[in-house]
């Protein structure tokens, strides 16, 4: 065998974002490394460093914010076997939707207390949002409206401006700057001009999309521009949209309609709008009420379906429909029968009302907490209203975001490792 004093690694002012190999021995070399030299900075978001062998961690785990350099350093003898492979590791980091404001109105039924705005104040920062970072910026702003009962609302950019839109039993109307009084938008008739029985309507910015409580295998279609109809859906498998009471919901993304019946339900219709194909996603139960649904963006090229109940609430992936469930009900004490609480606050993160509280998901994380909303906490989301939301309550949101944040998590890195090889 023979000894060769060596220096393994020497690089200076490289950038990478995955691990970054200091020395590697294969099956016929041995090492012995005296001395390794790491400086690191990394590049937008913090980020957690470490020196492993053979994935062993070696020491202590080193953590960087934003922009700030950290010296890392070994001495000593570090005896490496064949095979072996010493490191410095680095975990991924999502990248992050930066949202600069968030208008909301929730509809209700109770209490004179209807419309609301909430507002989210731009937070400035490199770093992703907190649990808590969301929380302190929700403010409600603003109220007006009597009685305005919903099985579900949307937010949609109409004619150059931001129209509300909320659902009841059939109707249609129209929020001028969720302010009332309400115009009625569209009346949903079946092709005899009966009313229909129908719980469930969602929208893509182009076109409103209904589907009766009953089983069948039609979805009515009309022009977001002009409330048109236009030719209906027909889909290949028969299924009953959002239900009267106790109901899901029925929302669309990426040229499909999601459709689940009731909260207690553990399965999703998923139908494509170009030629009505229907397949379906199985999920957990969330409980026999559910606090609402709506699909939120996590990165820039996943897309995900939240539902929050009762008993529990999934996330399901709409780039793969891979499921994750998840138990608790996360402190929730009250949820609607008819309507829709959930809304996106930001991308990622999704509220769920709940009384006068907000429950706060961290969709790509699986954790949430729930705020309370009546009082100084957080601001005091409500803390002018002092009942609750009726039951026949929905969220109608629209988060205008700056573009996607398409920063790259990295580091940059100057490395220099020496000792002796032996083979």
């Amino acid at each position: 065998m023979a000894d060769n004093v060596k220096v393994f690694t020497h690089i200076d002012a490289q950038t990478t974002t995955g691990d970054i190999s200091i020395v590697t021995t294969d099956a016929e070399t041995q090492a012995v490394v005296k001395d390794v030299i790491f400086k690191g900075k990394s590049t937008h978001y913090p980020t957690e460093m470490t020196l492993k062998l053979n994935d062993i961690l070696l020491g202590e785990t080193y953590t960087s914010g934003p922009d700030e350099e950290l010296n890392v350093g070994l001495s000593g003898n570090l005896i490496m076997d064949a095979t072996s492979i010493l490191k410095v590791s680095i975990p991924t980091v999502p990248q992050v939707d930066y949202v600069a404001k968030l208008d909301a109105v929730i509809f209700s039924d109770n209490y004179n207390q209807t419309l609301r705005d909430i507002n989210l104040t731009p937070i400035e920062s490199t770093t992703p949002y907190t649990n808590t970072d969301v929380e302190s910026h929700l403010q409600a702003t603003g109220q007006g409206g009597t009685n305005n009962p919903a099985n579900c609302a949307f937010a949609v950019i109409r004619n150059s401006e931001v129209q509300y839109f909320r659902y009841w039993e059939g109707d249609l109307f129209r929020h001028h700057d969720g302010a009332a009084p309400a115009e009625t938008a569209i009346t949903v008739l079946d092709g005899s001009g009966n009313a229909v029985s129908s719980y469930s309507m969602c929208t893509d910015g182009t076109f409103f999309y209904e589907k009766s409580s009953s089983t069948s295998t039609e979805i009515r279609v009309y022009n977001v521009s002009d409330y048109v109809p236009q030719t209906s859906i027909t889909t290949d498998v028969s299924y009953s949209g959002q239900a009267s009471n106790q109901g899901s919901y029925m929302l669309t993304h990426g040229g499909y309609i999601y459709t689940k019946h009731l909260s207690v339900d553990t399965i999703i219709y998923k139908t494509n709008i170009e030629d009505g194909t229907t397949t379906t996603i199985n999920v957990n139960s969330v409980g026999n009420y559910s606090g609402g649904a709506v699909i939120t963006r996590g990165s820039d090229t996943e897309f995900y379906l939240v539902e929050k109940g009762s008993n529990g609430w999934y996330k399901v992936n709409l780039a793969t429909d891979l499921v994750v469930n998840y138990a608790g009900n996360g402190g929730m004490n009250e949820t609607t029968e008819y309507g829709n609480n959930a809304f996106e606050i930001s991308g990622g993160y999704v509220g769920v009302i709940d009384g006068l509280n907000i429950v706060v998901i961290n969709v790509v994380e699986g954790t949430y907490a729930r705020t309370s909303g009546n009082g100084s906490t957080n601001g005091g989301y409500f803390s002018s209203i002092s009942n609750t939301f009726g039951s026949k309550s929905a969220v109608a949101a629209l988060s205008i975001s700056a573009n996607f944040d398409s920063r790259p998590h990295g580091l940059n890195y100057s490395i220099y490792a020496s000792g002796v090889e032996i083979t």
